[in-house]
């Protein structure tokens, strides 16, 4: 028997009741990262402190050209491209912004990546963002050209 993966959109998130993304996961779901869950828990399960979040899959750019990455984490963050680290702030702090690099994507192209995020205490903010070619803002990456096998 042959068993197919299925795609999924946004990016396979899971959240772990503590710092280093270690054990089983509390909560598995797919998802675009935008959230700010300030003192809340960001889902059944799953703590409100002292938790921590790798969600993962692939980007899939609609326009040719450099991108740049954003993050806004409270508290810290690491973003993966392709296996390479372009963001990387793994510190306790509060609301902050980090920009990667500019990065050439390729129209259709599936690229792999990975966001890890935890938070210590306090409130709590995760959001993954780009900038498109041509385009001067950063938005949210849509749920539309994430994806992920669900595994």
């Amino acid at each position: 028997m042959t068993v197919q993966a299925v795609t999924q959109a946004g990016l396979l998130g899971r959240y772990y009741n503590n710092l280093t993304m270690s054990g089983v996961p509390d909560l598995q779901r797919s998802e675009m990262v935008n959230f700010t869950w300030r003192a809340g828990s960001p889902g059944a399960g799953v703590n409100a402190d002292n938790f921590s979040v790798r969600w993962s899959g692939q980007i899939i750019p609609t326009r040719s050209g450099n991108y740049t990455f954003r993050t806004q984490s409270d508290d810290g963050v690491r973003l993966y491209v392709n296996g390479v680290l372009r963001i990387n702030n793994w510190t306790d702090h509060t609301l902050t912004t980090n920009t990667s690099a500019s990065i050439n994507l390729t129209a259709g192209t599936k690229y792999n990546i990975v966001m890890e995020f935890y938070e210590k205490g306090g409130d709590a903010t995760a959001r993954l963002q780009w900038r498109v070619p041509g385009t001067t803002s950063y938005v949210v990456i849509p749920s539309a050209q994430l994806s992920n096998n669900g595994n």
